[in-house]
């Protein structure tokens, strides 16, 4: 399976801001807007669409959906959270993001500063170094296009 796609969330510790983790910046923005227009909550993209939606506008925390509506919007969105996160149940992806970035945890997360250290308490560059990477070669060992 490709996982590939975006996965937003207005319900993240410490701050509760908007959370956006994807492979594709299309996606990424396509699942915080759908959040930015629905004041908050949570939201899977793939491929241009978005693939499941919960609605949290009141503080980005809460929704004002009744609780089997709510539960039904849950599931749907822990079912297809696959689609986009290769995390294997019982692992919740939801609950992966609000853990890293609640900052009084150990090791890296993020915060609205940034990405951090939780041990050095550092901000930490997020881009990792370029290192050239060698040309492709065929079996004869000979540089390809030669």
């Amino acid at each position: 399976m490709s996982c590939a796609g975006a996965i937003a969330t207005s319900y993240s510790h410490d701050s509760h801001n908007l959370v956006v983790l994807g492979r594709d910046a299309n996606d990424m923005a396509l699942a915080a807007n759908q959040l930015i227009a629905s004041g908050g909550g949570m939201a899977l993209a793939q491929q241009g669409e978005i693939l499941a939606h919960v609605a949290m506008p009141i503080a980005g925390m809460l929704s004002d959906l009744s609780a089997a509506e709510l539960a039904r919007q849950f599931r749907e969105l822990r079912d297809l959270s696959s689609q986009v996160a290769d995390w294997e149940p019982p692992y919740r992806v939801f609950k992966a993001i609000e853990g890293t970035c609640l900052a009084c945890n150990a090791g890296p997360h993020l915060t609205d500063l940034g990405l951090t250290d939780g041990g050095s308490r550092q901000i930490v560059d997020p881009l990792i170094a370029c290192r050239e990477i060698p040309e492709p070669t065929d079996h004869n060992n000979n540089p390809q296009g030669a």
